[in-house]
């Protein structure tokens, strides 16, 4: 008998168990938004790679600004948040887990 387990966010989770190891790798300050609007990405989460440099605008954040629709180039905009790219150990992440959810001897016990 086939057994499945559905969870929610299993990276979330499994930060919540190793957060102190060595290895998690986040990035830094990265605006991520949710398009939509998009006719093809709508509900995507999108990232700037133009590779233009941001600044630290001034005056008003509501001010159009020719040629950065979005204020993408802003840095006072956005969402501003770390990702994570790298956790430690992950083809230990199943096997710790269920350990963890139902004992050493598993769940067939």
């Amino acid at each position: 008998m086939a057994v499945g387990l559905e969870l929610h966010d299993p990276l979330t989770v499994w930060y919540c168990l190793t957060a102190s190891s060595p290895g998690w790798d986040f990035t830094k300050d990265e605006d991520i938004r949710v398009e939509t609007s998009g006719q093809w990405t709508r509900g995507c989460c999108v990232v700037d790679r133009r590779g233009k440099a941001t600044r630290e605008g001034k005056g008003d954040i509501q001010a159009v600004v020719s040629g950065d629709e979005g204020l993408w180039l802003d840095k006072r905009a956005g969402n501003r948040i770390e990702r994570c790219v790298r956790s430690p150990g992950a083809e230990k992440f199943a096997g710790e887990l269920l350990e963890r959810l139902f004992g050493e001897s598993g769940a067939g016990s």
